[in-house]
Formats: C-alpha cells, structure tokens, sequence
C-alpha cells in the first residue's frame, strides 16, 4: 500500500505516525502562565536536533474538536519564551501519564500530577524535582505549520543549563542509561522501558 497524506484525514494519518514512528520519546515539558500559573505537558512528537548550539524540539499538535484553541504549553511559550523539558523515567512515568489530563487553564498541574516544582537558574518555568534530567530552554523558533486540525507548531528550544542527578552519572561524568530507566511511548497507553513493555492506564 502507498498513500498520499494530504488524500486523507488526518486521523489516519497521525496513526501512521504514531504506529511507526516508535517508541516516541517523552518531552515532559514546564511552563508558567502570565500570571504565574505553573503547566506541565507531556509531549511525544519529541527530538533533539544540535549539539552546538544545544538545541531541543518538541510539537504540539491542534486538538481536533477545537483546532483554532492553542495548547497552554505554546501559549505560555509564545508569551514568556522559556521552557523546561523534563525526561520522563520508569519511576515516574504514571505522573507524566496522569499530567495529559486537559484542565482548566488556571490549574496547577504539578499539583495534579503529584509531582514537586524546583527552581529553575536560568529560566522562570520551575523543573520537575522528580527527574532525574531537565533542560532549561529559551525558544529559539516556533514554526507555525498550519491552522487545521491535526497541525500545530514546531517549538525549537536552545538549551541554556542542563540539570543531571549525581546518581546517574559514572566515574567518568557520562549518565548510565540503566539507572536513568528512560521511557518511550508506544501507544495511547502503551509505554516501553529497558525491561520492556507496559501500560498505563489514564483516567478522564
């Protein structure tokens, strides 16, 4: 079979996406409102892009039923220019799994997600405490890349500090990928660690 994706609906075509393109990486990502309210997102259309400059990007996607309503995540962004993307591990993956919830813009979603905010040095947007990695980000560019369903922006962040636990790390400064326990995403609720698969199941 061959297709060709503007021929068919979007939904289809982010299922392609999201059944091929595995597993997805987790950008678990921190901002702060105009009024100082706190935001956490997870966010699996998720990469690095350079090394020098240090360099992260993330998508957030139009929902379908409200196309023209932008995430809070690229809200915030757009108005602050900072950000944190927080890696979301084994441990704490049901956090990042329950902050997916859509709330009311004024909630505080560290709260509801059971997590701890610390503070950032170079940014404003707190990291989460619990990962064991955060990169504090300032928006490079933010490519607008349509206004339909299924569309969204593309958010380039330049790392500007990087904040790694002690424990990760061995003799020689360099992170040990079995004690970080990274995760990816593989379905709705489907996830894969480096002991394998497993699922988490969130509640609406």
């Amino acid at each position: 079979m061959n297709l060709v994706p503007s021929e068919r609906p979007w939904q289809d075509i982010y299922q392609i996406l999201i059944d091929t393109v595995l597993p997805r990486p987790i950008a678990w990502v921190s901002t702060l409102g105009l009024d100082g309210e706190r935001n956490l997102a997870p966010f699996s259309f998720f990469m690095p892009v350079t090394a020098r400059p240090m360099t992260l990007a993330f998508a957030p996607m139009r929902r379908g039923h409200t196309p023209e309503v932008k995430k809070d995540t690229l809200r915030n962004i757009e108005a602050s220019g900072e950000f944190v993307v927080n890696v979301v591990t084994r441990r704490h993956a049901d956090a990042a799994h329950h902050s997916a919830h859509r709330l009311p813009i004024d909630a505080d979603e560290f709260e509801r997600a059971g997590v701890s905010a610390a503070p950032s040095i170079d940014v404003a947007p707190p990291r989460v405490a619990e990962s064991p990695v955060s990169f504090e980000c300032v928006a490079h560019r933010i490519v607008d890349l349509g206004d339909e369903a299924g569309s969204g922006h593309l958010v380039i962040g330049r790392v500007v500090r990087v904040h790694l636990a002690d424990e990760l790390l061995d003799d020689r400064g360099r992170v040990v990928r079995g004690r970080l326990e990274p995760v990816g995403l593989v379905g709705a609720d489907d996830y894969l660690g480096l002991d394998g698969l497993f699922e988490l199941v969130r509640h609406d």
